[in-house]
């Protein structure tokens, strides 16, 4: 969210040609403010079209870029099951680098040596602002409008970190509830 709305730097040496952009009314809100008003950038409806996490593994069928539509969810699913040996999760990056370098040794051998020992600590995020924490509410009305999404990221997730469990011997994270015992990753296997 915030992200979107920032501007180039007209002291950052990296943007010094790029134009500034005028900003909409809107950009000063804060993500709070911008749902709770419902502005158009923060207000997600369903069965209208939206480019989010769903369709890049959906495919390209119309429906596929449908906000909350269980066929798209579905299809995604058997995707990623299908074609994605590995989809990594951000907020589980140590776990990603394991499963990728123990499924696909030939692009990721060592890598999480190199990203701890030399990716991670010579580039540590020095930003001082950082956005604060959304409150529940906001939070509750983001997570109902967007709960196909949720849906599919909690399963990537959970398929992950059981990835991660089935190569490992020592105690391993939590798998998140959205797991049944002995599943396998099929569209009709997700709670």
């Amino acid at each position: 969210f915030y992200y979107n709305r920032a501007t180039s730097a007209p002291r950052n040496p990296d943007m010094r040609y790029a134009p500034l952009r005028p900003l909409p009314p809107s950009t000063d809100l804060s993500f709070e403010r911008c749902v709770l008003i419902g502005d158009p950038a923060c207000v997600f409806t369903t069965g209208q079209h939206y480019d989010l996490t769903i369709p890049y593994y959906c495919g390209h069928h119309h429906f596929c870029t449908e906000l909350n539509n269980e066929a798209a969810l579905l299809r995604a699913k058997a995707n990623v099951d299908r074609y994605f040996p590995v989809v990594g999760v951000l907020e589980q990056l140590n776990e990603t680098l394991a499963v990728l370098e123990n499924k696909l040794p030939y692009f990721f051998k060592g890598v999480q040596s190199l990203y701890f020992q030399e990716l991670l600590e010579p580039h540590k995020n020095r930003n001082r602002k950082r956005p604060q924490i959304v409150r529940a509410d906001v939070r509750k009305i983001v997570e109902s409008s967007l709960h196909k999404e949720y849906d599919f990221y909690y399963w990537l997730q959970a398929r992950l970190l059981l990835q991660y469990r089935s190569e490992r011997t020592f105690p391993t994270p939590t798998v998140a509830k959205y797991l049944k015992p002995n599943m396998s990753f099929g569209a009709d296997n997700f709670l």
